[in-house]
């Protein structure tokens, strides 16, 4: 709420201001080691501010109003200066430089969605495939992403680690039966049908002193290993699998929360044209989609 009463029947509220959609390619060139293998991270970075800049919403005053240009800059030069070991890490750097550059700034909040760039495979002399030093392909429309929230004063800062968008689909091992059932049900039970979601996955934590990067690698590979190898009597049963698999491999995880619509795959009726259709022909469609969510946290004692 604004400190400033220059109107009895209105409050300013909720200030927050800065820069989004910066987009960064950082290319580190390792010269100095004589190594060929080039790394890449494609950033876009949301970065906003909350603290002294009621004047400028009341007078147009701008004297503590920091150009959102500047703040598109300053990222630029930090992405140089910071080894980007994860985008987490980054993200409370960002808030860090902030809080620190300016004294009427009191919160900083990040958002970093990151592009996932997988190395390439070539072959050998020999045939065998193997990494390319500096040749990548888009794991498009995947991508990773945090959020990040400090404050003057915070001992830590707020993360969540995201993984967007990772569209997964096994043509068996997933069924859904024994469902209520009335007058305006339709859907028969199976024990065996396509599952295809796009998976929207959250987690926190309980500690800042952790490997950001090995636990979002920790917490993709659970994803994968449930997803594929476990049976699924449903989406939620899947959701739940998932969410202990995670919290049981890194305990440095608190909560995640999952997202995950139905892309649902018609059995398509081609017996009509008089060719039969034996469970090899669909009509993919994502409208309308079933929508499933859940959070799996750790227990805690009750006192």
């Amino acid at each position: 709420m604004s400190t400033l009463a220059v109107n009895a029947n209105t409050e300013l509220h909720n200030v927050r201001y800065g820069k989004t959609k910066v987009r960064v390619l950082k290319v580190d060139r390792p010269r100095h080691t004589g190594a060929k293998e080039h790394r890449v991270r494609e950033l876009t970075i949301e970065t906003l501010m909350e603290g002294d800049f009621d004047r400028s919403y009341f007078f147009g005053d701008n004297s503590t109003t920091i150009p959102t240009d500047t703040v598109k800059n300053t990222l630029f030069v930090l992405a140089k200066q910071n080894p980007i070991r994860s985008i987490e890490e980054f993200g409370v750097f960002i808030t860090q430089h902030f809080l620190m550059k300016y004294s009427h700034v009191t919160k900083v909040h990040v958002e970093i969605i990151e592009a996932c760039w997988d190395r390439m495979s070539v072959p050998d002399a020999q045939g065998k495939p193997q990494p390319h030093p500096f040749a990548w392909s888009k794991r498009l429309p995947e991508v990773n992403a945090c959020n990040v929230s400090f404050g003057r004063g915070d001992k830590l800062a707020a993360i969540t680690s995201k993984i967007t968008n990772m569209i997964v689909l096994k043509t068996t091992e997933n069924g859904f039966s024994g469902f209520p059932r009335c007058e305006y049900t339709t859907l028969r039970d199976s024990d065996d049908r396509l599952l295809c979601t796009s998976i929207k996955c959250e987690w926190t934590y309980n500690t800042d002193n952790i490997d950001f990067a090995k636990a979002r690698a920790s917490t993709r590979t659970s994803i994968v290993n449930m997803f594929a190898t476990k049976y699924s009597n449903s989406v939620q049963k899947v959701i739940w699998d998932m969410g202990n698999d995670i919290l049981a491999n890194c305990s440095g995880i608190e909560t995640v929360h999952f997202i995950l619509p139905n892309i649902h795959h018609f059995h398509y009726d081609i017996d009509r044209f008089g060719v039969k259709n034996d469970d090899t022909i669909y009509m993919p469609t994502d409208e309308p989609s079933g929508l499933i969510q859940g959070t799996i946290a750790r227990s805690r004692a009750k006192l």
